[in-house]
């Protein structure tokens, strides 16, 4: 099962420049120190005009879930859905 997330441009952290993050890269490096989301659950990240994309993945692992913090900022600043 898979996580997804939209962060719009507006939530983005204004210390980073929103036109580095159309880089993957630099997105993933956006992810890993502001987010704080451990890459081992990031499948695939990209910039779009919607904002940062952010798909997750096994979402089972223990730590994943209700009890991170990262994972409660994430759903807190982001458009969220789950896919099944």
């Amino acid at each position: 099962m898979e996580d997804f997330f939209i962060i719009s441009r507006v939530n983005i952290d204004t210390t980073w420049n929103i036109s580095d993050l159309h880089d993957d890269y630099n997105a993933m490096e956006y992810a890993d120190q502001i987010l704080d989301i451990p890459e081992e659950h990031i499948e695939h990240i990209t910039f779009s005009s919607e904002g940062l994309e952010i798909t997750l993945s096994d979402m089972a692992s223990e730590d994943m879930g209700y009890d991170n913090d990262w994972y409660l900022q994430l759903r807190r600043i982001s458009n969220y859905a789950i896919a099944s």
